[in-house]
């Protein structure tokens, strides 16, 4: 299961930094997570999406995921007051859009992992 702590984790080894750098992705959108959850203020807990609290070693779900693109798609001009708030929202969008991709680039990394352990062990 992937928590913040695991793609951070992952994150930190070079190697996979490179790896995903390769493959166009921004580490710095987990970074972005991170550095939240050590802030004072946080209480070690940061907003998937500005959306949802989760703390640093919570299971982030494919319903978590699903849950804030819904949020975010229903979304519309009416729902901000003022352009401050609407910036915010947006930046929170982007940064959530790019995790959703670590995350599921994450997720199929380890998936392929796990069967090439597998066929280690039963060759």
């Amino acid at each position: 299961m992937t928590t913040l702590q695991s793609l951070y984790d992952f994150i930190q080894i070079p190697e996979n930094k490179t790896l995903l750098t390769s493959n166009n992705f921004d580490p710095n959108t987990i970074l972005t997570y991170y550095l939240i959850t050590k802030e004072s203020y946080s209480n070690g807990h940061f907003y998937l999406g500005g959306q949802i609290k989760l703390k640093f070693d919570d299971i982030i779900s494919k319903e978590h995921i699903e849950c804030v693109q819904k949020i975010n798609k229903e979304r519309n001009q009416d729902d901000y007051a003022n352009y401050w708030e609407y910036s915010s929202c947006m930046t929170h969008e982007r940064t959530f859009n790019d995790f959703v991709k670590l995350f599921d680039f994450f997720e199929d990394y380890i998936k392929k992992e796990k069967e090439k352990e597998k066929e280690t062990i039963f060759s």
